[in-house]
């Protein structure tokens, strides 16, 4: 184990060395801090990060398997040929399907929610979607996903007393479309509850 106050009297050595060879009367030598301990890696976990990256998964999330900083696995895996934007889109990959296998529900359960909270969420989806135009006292929501719509509406059904004559499907539909299809559609959006 290197002693620290032996590095210390030898830096401050070196210091006063490098003052009687400054030209500059006054000038200052910077003690640097202690050196950084470089921790050797056996070569079996070498070689797991290796293997781990040639199934290009990305240096983070070899990094967060093994528990070893990215810019060391990154060095032992240059010679690999993996460009940035393959590993990006391996790993969102790898993600997507690690989510579709937990079965993980990324929306909450709309019917078990309280009035505040549907007000809450109602409110951030409009933010995000809705449309703001200063000179209209209607609310218009914009967007092409309908399990979006749908929760909006949901959201809007649990947190306010509506009157749903007023609501208004407003569709673009252009030559190549199938008006009575997406007639219904709109219809749908709107009937589910």
């Amino acid at each position: 184990m290197y002693n620290l106050n032996n590095w210390r009297s030898d830096r401050e050595a070196d210091g006063a060395a490098l003052l009687k060879l400054c030209p500059v009367r006054g000038a200052q030598v910077r003690i640097l801090s202690p050196p950084q301990v470089m921790i050797r890696r056996s070569a079996d976990i070498v070689e797991k990060a290796r293997a781990l990256r040639h199934k290009k998964l990305s240096f983070q999330e070899i990094s967060r398997i093994l528990k070893i900083p990215s810019t060391t696995i990154r060095t032992w895996c240059y010679d690999f040929g993996i460009d940035r934007h393959e590993s990006l889109r391996i790993n969102n990959e790898y993600r997507r399907n690690l989510i579709r296998a937990l079965d993980i529900k990324i929306t909450p359960d709309l019917n078990n929610i309280s009035s505040e909270s549907a007000h809450l969420f109602a409110a951030i989806l409009y933010g995000c979607e809705g449309c703001k135009y200063p000179a209209t006292t209607n609310i218009s929501f914009v967007n092409s996903n309908p399990k979006i719509i749908k929760t909006f509406i949901k959201l809007l059904r649990k947190a306010f007393v509506l009157d749903e004559n007023k609501f208004r499907v407003h569709l673009q539909i252009y030559n190549d479309h199938d008006f009575k299809k997406l007639k219904n559609f709109g219809a749908n959006c709107l009937a589910s509850r």
